[in-house]
Parts: structure tokens; sequence; C-alpha cells
């Protein structure tokens, strides 16, 4: 594809904001699958970062299945470090198994203002993971002391999660150190989109969809993409988030109480993978992410707009097929908000005019 998909942001027509990203889509209904991207750079290779923990703790279900319904989702978050995500992390690991917790220490990604803070290990985003990996790694007598190493026994356990979410044959492109110590795989977005897609498909295997659902709070935190996803479509979408601009969404076309079955005639399961190739961006994420679910028919919250900035979409390209199969689920979810939005209506900063004025009185008193 020779079309390259961007957002711009503008200024008095000016642009100031140029922002490249890719987004790749699969999904397997009673028909078949169907596999789309806009991507003009054919199929990225990315690190799953922290988009792959509830893939992660999915080799580990049974032995964290006594957890309440929110230390089960603090145990997939890459958590903002507030108090309530802390409590709830510190709440899953044994005191005993403290010490061992080994995430570097870290600032809460919420400034706090009230009384100045050091850096913890429990602010570290990813503490509550770690927390339940310790938890279920001292019931099956594993170690929890080299517990990141890439030859620990859980690799091996997580990596077939991996085979059967993307295929017999996946094989990562490369493993690297992620930022919490913990190894991380490379692989190709379309891969990425698969195992969010799976992740729909298995929802009722096991409890990671609806702790991540009912708990949406304890998986990312006020403001967070992936938190406003699930708060928004009520059970029938899942969504994390990873670092340098990855994110996951999974969506299914019945809820947490419905059967999951793909011999059902309208049931889907779709994943897609977004990726902003500049990095770590919150707010134009979530601005993609509102142009994609309004294509499809799902109402987001409108992100915090700029008024003396514009948001325009440009060359935003997908193939109409997937567009409309994918944009079927919409219709499915019952009580969920499937207006169409049309982009443009809410990705328009309110300062325009102003901008005109402003100019107007510039040029008034300094051009000769």
């Amino acid at each position: 594809m020779n079309v390259v998909p961007k957002l711009l942001v503008t200024r008095n027509g000016v642009k100031e904001c140029e922002i490249e990203y890719s987004v790749h889509w699969y999904a397997k209904t009673r028909r078949g699958e169907i596999s789309s991207t806009n991507s003009h750079r054919e199929d990225p290779v990315v690190y799953g970062r922290s988009t792959f923990k509830p893939l992660m703790i999915k080799a580990l279900v049974e032995d964290l299945e006594d957890l309440s319904i929110a230390q089960k989702a603090i145990c997939v978050s890459s958590h903002s470090g507030d108090r309530e995500h802390l409590q709830c992390a510190q709440s899953v690991l044994p005191h005993s198994l403290w010490d061992h917790l080994n995430t570097p220490p870290s600032l809460p990604l919420k400034p706090i203002v009230q009384k100045p803070i050091r850096p913890t290990k429990w602010f570290h985003p990813c503490s509550g993971q770690h927390s339940g990996l310790l938890c279920a790694f001292k019931k099956r007598g594993w170690s929890t002391q080299d517990y990141q190493s890439p030859e620990h026994p859980f690799q091996g356990e997580y990596f077939q999660v991996l085979k059967n979410a993307i295929g017999p044959s996946f094989k990562p492109h490369r493993v690297a150190i992620d930022g919490c110590g913990l190894p991380t795989f490379a692989l190709k977005l379309s891969e990425a989109a698969k195992a969010m897609q799976f992740l729909a498909e298995t929802k009722n295997q096991d409890w990671i969809w609806k702790a991540m659902t009912t708990k949406p709070e304890m998986v990312g935190g006020p403001g967070r993409i992936d938190t406003l996803i699930m708060q928004a479509t009520k059970g029938y979408v899942a969504a994390k988030e990873g670092a340098e601009g990855l994110l996951g969404i999974a969506l299914s076309s019945q809820s947490d109480e419905e059967p999951t079955s793909l011999g059902d005639a309208n049931h889907f399961s779709a994943g897609i993978a977004i990726k902003l190739h500049h990095g770590t961006d919150w707010l134009h994420l979530h601005f993609i992410v509102h142009r994609l679910f309004s294509e499809i028919g799902i109402s987001l919250p409108v992100p915090p707009i700029d008024r003396l900035r514009d948001y325009e979409y440009a060359d935003y390209v997908f193939d109409q097929e997937a567009i409309e199969a994918i944009g079927s689920i919409a219709l499915l979810m019952t009580g969920v908000s499937t207006s169409r939005v049309r982009p443009q209506d809410v990705a328009q900063g309110a300062g325009t005019s102003e901008h005109k004025e402003f100019e107007k009185k510039w040029a008034k008193s300094w051009t000769p």
C-alpha cells in the first residue's frame, strides 16, 4: 500500500504535527477468516511489550483462580501507580515474597503533588503483573528469585500460549529485555492482531476477559485509553496498551454472560493491533482509536481537544469488506452506543476563528 495513514495536527492552517501509524485487523466468523491492514509498511515488526500481558497470564490462570476480580485485573495491568493500584498489587503477593519483586524503582504515571515521593518498585506499572507471576510461581514450586530469566520454566508455558494464539509455527523475530526485566518477543503486527482475536475467541475459557472488562480501572487507570475503551463497551471489548505506541484490542459480539461459540451464525471475534511509529503518545492514540471505532459504529468518549488546534485524518484507508464485517460486531452489542460518528465533527478545535481574528489584529498593527 502506497498510501500513508496519518493524523495531522494543525494550528491556523499550518501543520504542526504528523502522526504516522499502522493498524492490522484479524477476525473469525462462522463463514471464515478476515484479515486486513492499512499499513504502507507491509507488516511492521513490533515488540509485544505490555500489550501481551493477558496472553502471558493465560499460562497461569488456574494458579491465580482464588484471587478477587480486582486482584486478577491487576495481574494483567500496566497500572498508573495510583493508591488503589498499589494496595491491590501488594495484596496479591505474600509479604514473604516482597523482597523477590524485581521491578525497577519508578514514580507513578500521574504526578502526586501533595507531598514529595521517592521511586519504589511498587509504583512501576508492571508491579501487579510481577506480583501475580511470583504468587503463581510459588504455588508451582518454581524459582521466585530468577523469575525474569529467559530460561525460567514459565517462558516455555507462555511460548506455548502464543503458539496456540498465533499458530503452531510462530517464532519470534527477536527476543529482548522488556522495561520491567522480563523477556519480550518481536512479532509482526498481523500476529499481534491474531493474538488479540484469540483473547476474544477464548474469553469464556478463563477469567482474564471478565477481570479486564469488569475492573478496567485496574488494568490502566483514569484517562488511559485501554481503560476508556473497556468502560465504554460494557464487556464486549478488551484492550491493553503496550509501550512505544502499541495497542491491542479484542472484540467479541457476545457479552460476558453469553456463551461463545464460532458455530453461532452471528458470532464474531476480532483482534486489532495499532502501532504509532513514533512511540508512546496517549493523546494522539486516543484520536486514532476514536476514528477507528467510529468507522465500525462504536462510540467512545471524545478525546480532549486543544481548542486552538485542529485534528485531521489524512489518507485513512481500510479494506471496505473488513470494515463492514468487523463493524457488524457493533450491531450485536446490546447496550453499547453504536451511532456512527463523523470524526471531522468531533476533531476540530474551537479556536480557528480566534486564530483568524488574532492574525488580523497582528497584521493591522505590524504589516507595512
